[in-house]
């Protein structure tokens, strides 16, 4: 487990810090050996967003499984004080994707959807071409990690500069920053990161979507998260 002080709740502002520290210092450090890398093929953990403008939060549990090609996604998001739990499956073998909406305001409500997944498995990497902006350490020196800077295309086609900060024992993902002329910025975190699929099941639909009618629209988390985020 990649367990330091920094993965926890409270720290996210020293992270935010240490980034747009790191950005700052665009080609301050060094030159190194390090090269691009790539996650563990199997691990499970907790992403958490936040857009202060919009008064959002997403706490997310995420398995992803390279070996088999599939990826869960569990989340709380919170809108302007309203809460709204939902749970994505992407089954890439099956070129499947179940979304569901797990309302809790009033009445419960369970809704499944099932879409046509026509995308590659995203393999959970540097690109080969981003740019090395430098090390930093964090929690007191115990974790080493390095930025990396690449442009890249968000959910609506609009191309955004993007920062990723991984560990350097591991490729374990700290924290990412996008920014764009459009939408400014938008940063997340993961913590309680753990190599492994402790339990298989999360990658199984619920019984509710057995009969969930094919539909075709989304083939990305991030399309997913924004057709999400206009439901709350």
């Amino acid at each position: 487990m990649l367990g330091v002080a920094i993965y926890r709740a409270g720290a996210c502002a020293s992270v935010l810090v240490l980034l747009l520290a790191a950005i700052s210092a665009v080609h301050a450090a060094a030159p190194t050996a390090v090269e691009p890398c790539c996650a563990p093929s199997q691990f499970e953990g907790i992403s958490a967003q936040w857009d202060p403008r919009e008064k959002f939060h997403r706490n997310a549990q995420i398995s992803y499984d390279a070996v088999n090609s599939r990826v869960s996604v569990k989340w709380n998001q919170r809108v302007r004080e309203v809460s709204h739990l939902f749970n994505a499956i992407f089954l890439y073998n099956q070129k499947t994707l179940y979304f569901v909406d797990e309302n809790h305001t009033g009445e419960h409500v369970f809704k499944c959807e099932k879409h046509v997944l026509n995308e590659q498995f995203p393999l959970d990497c540097v690109p080969t071409d981003a740019l090395y902006e430098g090390s930093r350490t964090l929690a007191g020196n115990q974790l080493l990690v390095d930025v990396w800077s690449f442009q890249t295309q968000s959910f609506n086609n609009q191309t955004i500069k993007a920062f990723d900060m991984r560990s350097r024992n591991g490729c374990w993902q700290v924290a990412g920053l996008n920014r764009s002329h459009r939408f400014g910025l938008d940063f997340h975190m993961m913590w309680d990161l753990t190599s492994g699929i402790q339990n298989p099941n999360v990658f199984v639909p619920p019984k509710e979507c057995t009969n969930a009618p094919i539909k075709n629209g989304f083939n990305s988390l991030q399309q997913v998260w924004k057709l999400a985020q206009g439901l709350n």
